[in-house]
């Protein structure tokens, strides 16, 4: 895995395509990064620039220094050799603990998936678990419990991408090991990167 690299956190920089960012809303392209969480050693934050990144890139800025966690985006599977070719992180929570990253994808025709991946870099795993992450259900990353857990959406299947047969909103402890919180067809709240409660979630829901 390449080292990461640093320069000075200065907006007006110009940069190459393998420079770290440090503008772009994963949401829009433009604009400040997205504030993610504050890890052990400065603000993490997800930066995205269309033409630059086609990714997005996870950064953290600390004394002035942006320095990127090398964080590898979903590629190619057995069951789906494009796999990743189109697509970005468009939202990320820290957890409470902040060791790990809540990560949303937003692949071809917008499917999302939520991932989890080390605050440190790697190589993220489906909510979900699934070895092919091409063949994960449909999840709409909703951030972190007080608890640790993460806070899903699984919808019911749609046209395009997979989904689940008891939609609603699902608490995973770790990849693969999810219990339904409650039974929704619709996403109920919005995204935060602050930690909730699973009762708050609940009554949200409700």
């Amino acid at each position: 895995m390449a080292a990461d690299k640093q320069q000075p956190a200065t907006p007006g920089n110009e940069q190459s395509s393998t420079d770290v960012l440090t503008t772009g809303n994963p949401a829009t392209g433009r604009g400040p990064c997205q504030a993610v969480g504050r890890t052990d050693t400065g603000m993490l934050r997800l930066c995205f620039k269309p033409n630059r990144d086609s990714h997005g890139q996870f950064v953290v800025i600390s004394g002035g220094t942006a320095r990127a966690v090398a964080v590898t985006p979903p590629g190619p599977t057995p069951t789906a050799s494009d796999a990743g070719k189109a697509g970005h992180w468009a939202w990320a929570a820290l957890s409470p603990d902040r060791t790990r990253i809540l990560a949303q994808w937003s692949g071809e025709c917008e499917v999302p998936i939520a991932f989890v991946v080390s605050a440190t870099g790697g190589t993220p795993q489906p909510v979900t678990d699934e070895d092919d992450w091409a063949t994960s259900p449909d999840s709409v990353a909703l951030g972190w419990t007080t608890d640790g857990r993460v806070a899903v959406f699984l919808p019911k299947g749609p046209a395009c991408g997979s989904g689940s047969a008891k939609p609603g909103i699902y608490l995973y402890s770790e990849p693969g090991a999810g219990e339904l919180l409650t039974q929704t067809r619709q996403v109920p709240l919005k995204a935060s990167t602050k930690p909730r409660t699973a009762k708050s979630l609940r009554q949200a829901a409700s």
